[in-house]
This record gives structure tokens, sequence and C-alpha cells, in this order.
């Protein structure tokens, strides 16, 4: 992985699991938490069309490679500027990088 590619700084954060005391696991009623801030490249959207609620929708992804963290998960969130995603994916290609797949959740 070409450290100049990595260009955009990004915060990653997640719910904390904790336990409901029903014997589950729950993230409600917890606050966003900072798992890491790390250099990334996005690499160019991909745009698709999904059935949301009876109409078509178009749906944004987009690829962001960092260096190798073994530590991020599904359903995390990626902060870039004024901008939301949701990480959909994780793919551990090599031991240099993590690919993570994303869905924007909101424009700032």
């Amino acid at each position: 992985m070409s450290p100049g590619k990595l260009n955009k700084r990004i915060t990653i954060r997640y719910y904390p699991v904790v336990d409901d005391g029903q014997g589950g696991r729950t993230t409600k009623g917890q606050t966003l938490t900072d798992l890491c801030s790390v250099w990334a490249e996005f690499e160019k959207p991909r745009a698709t069309t999904d059935l949301q609620q009876g109409s078509f929708a178009s749906v944004l992804t987009h690829t962001v490679n960092i260096r190798y963290r073994d530590d991020v998960q599904m359903n995390y969130q990626v902060f870039a500027g004024a901008k939301t995603f949701k990480i959909l994916h994780v793919y551990h290609t090599d031991r240099e990088k993590t690919t993570l797949i994303c869905q924007e959740i909101s424009r700032g």
C-alpha cells in the first residue's frame, strides 16, 4: 500500500456492546466511542439501485482503504469531514491493508 494514497483523515467510531441484564447484549443507551483516527484512501464510489419501501432508490457505496487493523468491525461508523458512513463489510486482503465497504448515511 502506497502511503501517498492515504490522503484523507478519518475517525472510526462504534457503539459499545454491554450486557442487557437478561442474558443478552445491547448497544441501547450507549454513546459513540472513538476507536481510532487513521489516514485513508477513498476509491471512486459505486452507485447501485435498491428497492426501498416499494420504490427504487440510488445507493452509493464507498471503498475505503486503511493500514491493516484487526479491530474494525461491521456496523462501525466512519467519519470523514462532515460525512458519516456505515461500515457494511471489512476485508483484510493482506497484512498491510484493511478494506472497508461503506454506505454514506448523512451528508454535510
